[in-house]
């Protein structure tokens, strides 16, 4: 983000890992201020009552034990309320749950790797101290109360909007194509599927999430840390830096709004241009009004999920209802313009949706398996679909396949394949060995470097449900 102008940078308060510091490393040193930053300490161990341990001695740096101390006196509302008017922006990852939590009666600590290196501690004072694992159902569920009030709090405090998740999967492997090391006897398979359940509760309760497919992060065996799943390849933090920044000049409003022009030119369109409280490159895109109106309706406020309907209509001359599901990392090219999407359609995350792409019905039966489908498109994975492009029906247009500008589609579309014309019919296909050389067509993933897009690109057309036929157009 620019700091042009003498705007004055963003300050960031990080609630979790090594994750989000290394992140914060990669963002602008101009543009952004480390506030404050609390780790070690599980969301269960900051909203219980501490479960009182000495600092272990393995909690040899200033670091661990002033998370340590933080942990022991359930630091993170109280630094938060201190913090809260300074805050702009708040960065928030899971790692430091992994090791799960200490428990004896209602009181709490986080288990951290030095205090799993002095089993002593876990009998401490003679007390019954139980290791509650994370992934288990009894942490879920402490844990899932536990961010329910985290979440209130952060609306309370006004924070809700400025947070952001960084849900990042561990790597399966290394830069160099190695499988990684499991970190303390957790592979990455498992532990991604763990972090799931609790991403989706976050996910839930409306905050927004930062999230990579598995395939398409690597490791770094020479990481400063150390070897683990989760201490990433340079690419890595740079492509969630990037998405940080995105999300940063969404929330940054200027500081002051011009004053009215004393003359005007159309007593009917100036006060709306005198009244505009955003710049122009700050207005919501299509795809975040979309966001506000689906969490508005599954939080039953139909009345402002309509609104924001009408706010993209408005803004976009777009038609995304509220009820509509879009995957996760889906992006609209220049906003969203002129998009119009069937309520029911199918669409699977990372898609390309670029200008006046409209996906609907046209009234004949369906051809996808499934009792009482709708009439409506399904969409695969990453699938690109270019400028006035039109998928209609009960269609399925497979992951990575690439509707050229203008195309009308009405019949299915093989993973991968290209095609155009009206009505569709293939024109190429993603080459399997070199994917990568249409990079530059699937926007969500132009941060991933060559290697790590391919392996996305055979995972995903490997596990892709549904069999095309030879000739899918």
């Amino acid at each position: 983000m620019s700091t042009a102008g003498g705007a004055s940078p963003t300050r960031v308060f990080i609630y979790g890992s090594c994750v989000s510091r290394d992140t914060f490393e990669h963002l602008n040193a101009d543009s952004y201020a480390l506030l404050d930053y609390v780790a070690r300490q599980s969301l269960v161990s900051a909203y219980a009552t501490p479960l009182a341990v000495p600092p272990p001695p393995g909690a040899t740096s200033t670091f661990a034990a002033r998370q340590h101390h933080g942990d022991q006196t359930s630091s993170l509302l109280p630094r938060l309320l201190h913090r809260a008017a300074q805050v702009d922006l708040l960065l928030v990852d899971l790692q430091d749950e992994r090791n799960g939590i200490l428990v004896s009666d209602d009181h709490t600590t986080t288990r951290t790797p030095e205090t799993m290196a002095e089993p002593g501690l876990e009998a401490h004072g003679g007390l019954a101290v139980r290791h509650v694992a994370f992934g288990t159902d009894e942490h879920h569920t402490l844990w899932s109360a536990a961010a329910q009030r985290f979440v209130a709090d952060l609306r309370r405090l006004g924070l809700l909007d400025r947070t952001l998740v960084l849900a990042l999967p561990w790597a399966e492997h290394t830069e160099d194509g190695r499988p990684t090391t499991p970190s303390f006897g957790a592979d990455s398979a498992r532990r991604n599927d763990e972090f799931a359940r609790y991403h989706d509760v976050l996910r839930s309760l409306g905050l927004r999430l930062v999230d990579l497919p598995a395939q398409g992060v690597r490791s770094s065996v020479t990481h400063r840390w150390g070897d683990a799943p989760f201490h990433y390849a340079g690419f890595v933090y740079e492509h969630v830096a990037a998405r940080i920044d995105a999300f940063s000049r969404d929330l940054r409003a200027p500081e002051e709004v011009s004053a009215p022009r004393p003359h005007g030119w159309d007593s009917l369109v100036d006060p709306w241009v005198d009244s505009l409280a955003v710049k122009a490159d700050k207005i919501p895109s299509a795809y975040r009004i979309w966001q506000s109106a689906h969490r508005y309706l599954q939080a039953g406020d139909t009345e402002r999920a309509e609104l924001c309907v009408q706010l993209n209509a408005l803004m976009h001359s777009s038609a995304v209802p509220a009820a509509t599901r879009l995957g996760e990392g889906t992006v609209f090219g220049y906003g969203g313009i002129g998009v119009v999407i069937h309520a029911l359609a199918d669409l699977g995350k990372g898609l390309t949706i670029a200008p006046h792409v409209t996906i609907g019905g046209n009234g004949k039966p369906v051809r996808r398996i499934g009792t009482g489908a709708p009439t409506v498109p399904m969409i695969g994975d990453y699938a690109v679909l270019s400028t006035g492009a039109k998928v209609l029906g009960g269609c399925v247009v497979g992951p990575f396949a690439i509707v050229a500008p203008n195309a009308v589609v009405i019949d299915d579309v093989a993973p991968g394949a290209i095609v155009g014309g009206v009505p569709a019919r293939v024109i190429g296909r993603v080459d399997p060995e070199q994917p990568f050389r249409h990079k530059a067509k699937y926007l969500p993933l132009r941060g991933l470097d060559d290697a790590a897009f391919r392996a996305l690109f055979d995972e995903t057309l490997r596990s892709w449900p549904i069999s095309s036929p030879d000739d899918p157009a």
